[in-house]
């Protein structure tokens, strides 16, 4: 049976790697789906709601925060990985500003899970 110690060093090792897959996804994954090797998929603001699903994101080449946060989210999914969009309507609050979204990733935390004990997106 394991000791307590054991399954907090495999949990850490747990996060290590998720967080490894996802940097690497997220290095590679604008240039693996760009529609020329030589133009990765970029940020261009002002675009929600007409370019955010993956299939336009990839067709068009590019989005806002929200497309590619969408689609990073599609991508590690796959691989297994939890993940989640997340986002304020206000960016710094202030609403003339517009909106900016994100993803959150899964991390678990010592593998009980109590909703208090550490397990965060």
């Amino acid at each position: 049976q394991r000791q307590p110690s054991q399954n907090l060093l495999s949990y850490a090792q747990t996060q290590t790697q998720i967080k490894r897959v996802v940097k690497s996804i997220n290095t590679r994954l604008w240039s693996i789906l760009a529609r020329r090797s030589s133009q990765p998929i970029t940020f261009q603001a002002g675009l929600t709601p007409r370019i955010y699903d993956p299939l336009s994101v990839i067709s068009h080449g590019h989005s806002s925060c929200t497309g590619l946060a969408i689609l990073l989210i599609a991508a590690l999914r796959t691989v297994g990985i939890p993940a989640r969009m997340a986002g304020t309507p206000a960016w710094n609050g202030v609403e003339e500003k517009g909106n900016h979204s994100w993803l959150e990733v899964f991390l678990p935390a010592d593998g009980h899970d109590n909703n208090n004990d550490g397990d965060k997106y």
